[in-house]
């Protein structure tokens, strides 16, 4: 589809099925109703959605099929769709983009327009996802598999990413303060990021609300060795005014 933003509509009403139209102009506050309505007017004409009485629709034709993962924790579904909303408008095409394990990258991925872009990934499940996507070239990297978490990790990750060119990494943390940074609970994940953190040229910190304040085992990244936060809600005011201090967009 070539409008961008209704592809993220698309994408997401086939995680919701039904959504109110106010809720959908939320998610997009930098464009006025008019401007959505017409996204979901061409949605309709393509036999995409149905509107009835306020309210936006999947057809049933459309819905994607469900992948279950079941060795992750589906916690906050509503705030990571929402990070996912806001990740997708920073796309462009021919993009080089590198996505961690998580299930807020997993959820950016169903989100995420069908686009050409290249992304390499460590998460066997973001693969399958992208499978589905037409013009997204998939690379996953080697390594051990966490059966836990279904991330890949460890010397064979780090070793196949070597003379690859990246343009923007998000990242995913389990935890973070201002005094411990962005941590993880396991350490080779931790080294993986640690090293595409170095390679990357832009990296997109990707943490719903429900993680700030929390410490894991392993710290990876600073406030300073990062450029964009995307949340789901504004942080406190010590927070930002350290983001601003390091020049750190927050989203």
């Amino acid at each position: 589809m070539s409008n961008k933003r209704a592809s993220i509509i698309l994408n997401y009403l086939k995680q919701e099925n039904s959504v109110k139209f106010r809720d959908i102009c939320d998610l997009f506050p930098e464009y006025n109703e008019m401007t959505i309505r017409r996204d979901l007017i061409l949605l309709e004409k393509n036999g995409y959605i149905t509107r009835s009485h306020g309210k936006v629709q999947i057809c049933p034709d459309s819905m994607a099929e469900f992948f279950y993962y079941s060795n992750r924790s589906v916690s906050a579904l509503e705030e990571k769709r929402l990070i996912a909303i806001k990740a997708s408008l920073l796309l462009n095409e021919n993009l080089s983009i590198y996505l961690d394990a998580s299930t807020t990258n997993l959820e950016f991925v169903k989100i995420m327009p069908d686009i050409p872009l290249f992304i390499i990934t460590n998460d066997p499940l973001i693969c399958f996802e992208l499978s589905k996507k037409r013009n997204v070239e998939v690379m996953i990297t080697g390594g051990l598999l966490n059966k836990s978490v279904m991330s890949v990790s460890g010397p064979v990750s780090i070793e196949s990413l070597s003379n690859l060119n990246i343009d923007m990494a998000f990242i995913g943390a389990a935890g973070f303060t201002i005094e411990n940074g962005f941590s993880n609970a396991h350490s080779s994940e931790c080294e993986l990021k640690r090293h595409i953190i170095s390679m990357a040229k832009k990296v997109v910190m990707m943490i719903d609300s429900s993680k700030v304040g929390k410490v894991r085992q392993f710290t990876f990244a600073q406030i300073s060795d990062i450029d964009m936060i995307i949340c789901n809600k504004p942080l406190e005011k010590s927070i930002s005014d350290k983001l601003k201090k390091h020049k750190v967009v927050f989203k």
